[in-house]
């Protein structure tokens, strides 16, 4: 299944534009996200941005892992391992190469972006 969305654009250059599901989105790994929920899609540096686009193949995992971490309070590992399934099961969409990098890279996050947001 495919999220329903409306991108509700930031109001300053340097802020990410939002995601709203305009529907519940049921994921490949069974989880309900409700309608209305915003997140800003993967959180992808600015300079990968044009090779990797946030909106695009890593988009519903990115929901998924955002919601499990912002709305059910899941632990940022346990929450990248399922978003890791959600990518395995969209296999069609998320090729091997970029799925093992996007797993990779969040995990490395989890463990040093504390040093950054509230040290």
């Amino acid at each position: 299944m495919y999220a329903h969305i409306c991108i509700i654009p930031s109001d300053a250059w340097w802020k990410r534009s939002r995601i709203r599901l305009l529907e519940d989105f049921i994921t490949e790994t069974g989880h309900r996200i409700p309608k209305g929920f915003e997140c800003d899609g993967a959180s992808i540096v600015w300079f990968v941005r044009w090779f990797i686009s946030s909106k695009n193949r890593l988009f519903h995992a990115a929901i998924l892992h955002d919601w499990l971490l912002e709305d059910q309070g899941w632990e940022w590992d346990l929450a990248a391992f399922e978003m890791n399934k959600e990518m395995l099961l969209r296999q069609e969409e998320v090729p091997n190469w970029l799925r093992t990098l996007a797993y990779n890279a969040i995990l490395r996050w989890g463990k040093v972006r504390h040093l950054f947001i509230n040290p």
